[in-house]
């Protein structure tokens, strides 16, 4: 494997975490709404919230440092 495609490989990774993040924090803003707007919704929504937040938070363990590495900045 040379340099070049190493990049596209590793990049192509960085690219797909980059997506999931997006999406589960797309999922964590309109959670969030539903809650802000359902009487109780903390409680009731509290499972789907836990379940998003730990699926975020696993993404950008493996998302962060990488791309850190790369010389970006990290948005937790």
């Amino acid at each position: 494997m040379n340099v070049g495609d190493a990049r596209r490989l590793y990049s192509g990774q960085l690219k797909q975490y980059n997506r999931k993040q997006f999406e589960l924090a797309v999922k964590k803003n309109e959670l969030q709404e539903k809650i802000d707007k359902t009487p109780d919704g903390k409680t009731i929504y509290e499972d789907e919230a836990v379940r998003l937040e730990l699926s975020y938070e696993a993404v950008q363990r493996v998302y962060g440092p990488s791309y850190a590495a790369m010389g970006f900045q990290v948005q937790s």
